[in-house]
């Protein structure tokens, strides 16, 4: 982050894509979701013009290491089986090719772009800032759907409850209690990171913010979003990078109210949400007993990217057909039983070598780049919801590696030294 920084367009435009990923356009107007076979919306051409300046203003200068040949097969692979079973071939869209944009190319090309930016200090901060105006947005709609204030929810999709994956839970502009949550928890540790070097009322506003953040991801009413907070406060806690105040003040308050009651559903004196709702317990032991009987068929390339959901729906043999209902809900099981143990296991080297990076960032000095060991810390605790649209995850990591490269002469910080609070001008 020199002087003579050369601003990168297409880094200003990063904020302005994650905003537009907030919502479901279909529901919103036709001329937002054009069909063409596959959806085209405004945060994908978007994203087409992030792309095209990337390539533009970084022509060769680009670099392409292991994690991205891993992604790169890991997308070719899940397109092959695509093409070889022919899994959109019964219907007019292409359902399955859209998801695949979803799960792989997507994401893998935002960490590519993130990882082969430039980020001056403008950059980082205008990127939380607009982290900050989204998760804002996030919170207040939230709380306005929960208690039915409908003058303060936009768009009106939203108080529709016939049009939300889970009637009965929070939902946001996603449509999706699941998404909601993670989206809520992985802009709660990117806005962590903002309290380094915010001073006066809007550190205050930011602190408000973030419990305002944990009400939200409460009223989700989702067990894996919960845990998913409880993990990144963990992370945040113990990487020791300066985070450790906002994730104790947070933990604090979770205490405070399992303590107190506040909560029915996060209680110590009644059932909470984690021994709430067996039958969903008992859906996915279900849905992991199919996957397995069907992942026998053809174990190492699977039966067909798409093809598992698609039995679901239809009935799976042996299974009633009431039990599966509502289709496959384990991603991992999904590419296990559609593209076998290699495609699995080329996810799972992707993320063992994005951990390997962050925690190789974590144990060195701050040396230059102040926030990149903090980067780092959000971008582990991320990791928990990879698998979860919009691909802000993916975007993180990238950051947390290019930031990484700088400091990787530097000496190795074993004695994991807290980092000093970063002055307001200074970073």
């Amino acid at each position: 982050m020199d002087g003579d920084h050369t601003p990168m367009k297409h880094v200003w435009l990063l904020p302005i894509w994650l905003g537009s990923m907030l919502f479901v356009y279909p529901h919103m107007s036709p001329f937002l979701n054009l069909d063409l076979g596959i959806r085209v919306s405004p945060d994908r051409l978007l994203f087409l013009v992030i792309l095209g300046l990337f390539l533009k203003s970084t022509s060769g200068q680009r670099r392409v290491g292991a994690v991205e040949r891993l992604m790169f097969a890991f997308a070719l692979l899940a397109t092959i089986s695509w093409v070889t079973t022919r899994s959109d071939a019964d219907i007019t869209k292409l359902r399955w090719l859209t998801t695949i944009f979803q799960l792989a190319y997507f994401p893998f090309i935002a960490y590519y772009i993130a990882r082969n930016s430039d980020y001056s200090e403008l950059d980082l901060k205008r990127l939380l800032n607009g982290v900050l105006i989204i998760q804002s947005y996030l919170v207040f709609t939230g709380l306005a759907e929960h208690y039915q204030l409908s003058w303060l929810v936009w768009p009106k999709y939203i108080l529709d409850r016939s049009l939300a994956d889970q009637g009965d839970r929070l939902s946001g502009s996603f449509g999706n209690s699941d998404i909601l949550g993670a989206a809520l928890v992985m802009n709660l540790a990117c806005l962590c990171i903002m309290t380094l070097y915010t001073k006066g009322p809007r550190r205050l506003y930011l602190y408000a913010l973030l419990i305002l953040s944990c009400a939200c991801i409460y009223f989700t009413s989702t067990r894996a979003v919960w845990l998913g907070l409880f993990a990144v406060l963990l992370i945040l806690y113990f990487a020791r990078t300066g985070l450790r105040k906002p994730a104790r003040i947070l933990g604090f308050c979770l205490l405070l109210v399992a303590l107190t009651g506040l909560g029915s559903k996060f209680s110590l004196y009644q059932k909470s949400l984690f021994s709430r709702r067996p039958e969903t317990v008992e859906y996915r032991r279900t849905n992991l007993q199919a996957g397995l009987n069907t992942f026998s068929e053809h174990p190492f390339f699977g039966i067909g990217y798409g093809n598992f959901a698609k039995r679901m729906y239809a009935g799976v043999p042996g299974f009633d057909e009431k039990a599966l209902s509502s289709g496959n809900e384990n991603t991992w099981l999904g590419i296990l039983v559609d593209m076998g143990l290699v495609a699995l296991l080329l996810y799972l080297m992707i993320l063992v070598l994005l951990i390997r990076s962050d925690v190789q960032i974590l144990r060195r000095h701050d040396g230059e780049e102040q926030l990149s060991r903090p980067f780092a810390a959000v971008a582990l605790g991320d990791l928990r919801f990879q698998l979860y649209p919009p691909c802000f995850a993916f975007l993180v990591q990238g950051i947390a590696a290019r930031l990484g490269k700088r400091t990787q002469e530097a000496p190795a910080n074993m004695a994991g030294e807290d980092l000093e609070p970063i002055a307001e001008g200074t970073y």
